[in-house]
């Protein structure tokens, strides 16, 4: 599997951010989300983001376990 990320700066206060996944044992072909734009304001700064081990167990709690009924640990 080959993950790709594109940042674009569109112009002075827009950031564009688009995912594209390779994964020929999974998908047909590549699968790439649309493009998200953001506001870049003048005197912020863009937010860091940590994908860690508890993020997997909030999503497992919040959507998946009652989406398919299982039960929680």
């Amino acid at each position: 599997m080959k993950v790709v990320e594109r940042w674009r700066r569109l112009d002075y206060g827009t950031l564009e951010t688009q995912i594209t996944i390779i994964d020929p044992k999974t998908y047909a072909e590549p699968w790439v989300t649309p493009a998200a734009k953001t506001p870049l304001v003048p005197g912020t700064e863009i937010g860091e983001y940590f994908c860690v081990p508890s993020d997997f167990s909030e999503f497992n709690n919040k959507v998946y376990l009652p989406v398919s009924g299982a039960k929680q640990k």
